[in-house]
C-alpha cells in the first residue's frame, strides 16, 4: 500500500515538473513572436510618416521652357483700311489729271517739231548737213511720239463711245424692267432695278464730263 502511493506520488511530480519544464520551453517562442509583430500603435505611424504616391509631388523638369508670354497686339493690324471708295476715288483722279495733261504734251511736241525743222533748215542754208541731219532724227523721233500720241487718243475716243452708248442702253433697258415688274405687282424687283439704273446713271454722267475734259 505505501509503496502504490510512493509510486504515484513519485508520477505526480514527474508529470508537474514536465509540465513546468515545458511552460518554460514555450515562454521563450512566445516573447520572440511578440518582439518580431509591431505594436499596432507603432504601425499606424509609420503609415501615417509615410506619403503615398498620389501625395508625391512629381518632380520638376529642369528641361520645360517656362510659358510663352503673350505676342503683343500689332498696330498695324489694327490700323484702319482705307475704304475702297476713296481708294477708287484717287485713281480717278489721278487718271483725269493724266487726261487732262494728254492736250499740253501734244501742243509741246508740235512746237518742238516745228522748231527742230526750223533749226534744220538753217543749218541746211549754212551748208552744215551733218548737223541738218542730226537735227532731221530728232524731228523724226519727236513726230513718233506725237503720232502715238494721238493714236492713244482715237483709241481712247472709241472706247469711251463703246462705253456711252453701252451705258445709255442699260439705263434704257433697266427702266423698262422696272416698268414691268411694277405691272406685275412686284414692286421689290421694280425697285432694285431703278437704284440699277441711278447707279449707271451715274456713271453716264462721269463719262461724259471726261470727254469732255
Amino acid at each position: 500500500m505505501e509503496g502504490d502511493l510512493d509510486e504515484e506520488e513519485k508520477a505526480e511530480a514527474d508529470a508537474k515538473a514536465l509540465a513546468k519544464a515545458e511552460a518554460s520551453a514555450a515562454k521563450p517562442k512566445e516573447e520572440k513572436a511578440k518582439a518580431k509583430a509591431p505594436p499596432k500603435e507603432l504601425e499606424a505611424t509609420a503609415a501615417a510618416q509615410i506619403p503615398s504616391k498620389e501625395d508625391e509631388a512629381p518632380p520638376a523638369d529642369v528641361n520645360e521652357a517656362p510659358p510663352k508670354a503673350a505676342p503683343a497686339p500689332d498696330a498695324a493690324a489694327g490700323a484702319p483700311a482705307a475704304p475702297a471708295a476713296a481708294r477708287g476715288d484717287d485713281l480717278l483722279d489721278e487718271l483725269q489729271a493724266l487726261r487732262r495733261g494728254v492736250p499740253e504734251k501734244e501742243k509741246k511736241l508740235e512746237a518742238e517739231l516745228a522748231e527742230l525743222y526750223a533749226k534744220a533748215e538753217e543749218a541746211l542754208k549754212a551748208g552744215d548737213e551733218e548737223a541738218a541731219r542730226k537735227l532731221l532724227e530728232s524731228k523724226a523721233k519727236t513726230q513718233a511720239s506725237l503720232d502715238s500720241l494721238r493714236e492713244g487718243q482715237k483709241r481712247r475716243e472709241a472706247q469711251q463711245s463703246e462705253q456711252l452708248v453701252s451705258l445709255e442702253a442699260q439705263v434704257k433697258d433697266l427702266y423698262e424692267r422696272a416698268e414691268k415688274s411694277l405691272a406685275a405687282g412686284n414692286e421689290t424687283d421694280a425697285r432694285r432695278y431703278l437704284q440699277e439704273r441711278e447707279q449707271a446713271l451715274k456713271k453716264l454722267a462721269d463719262l461724259k464730263q471726261t470727254r469732255e475734259t
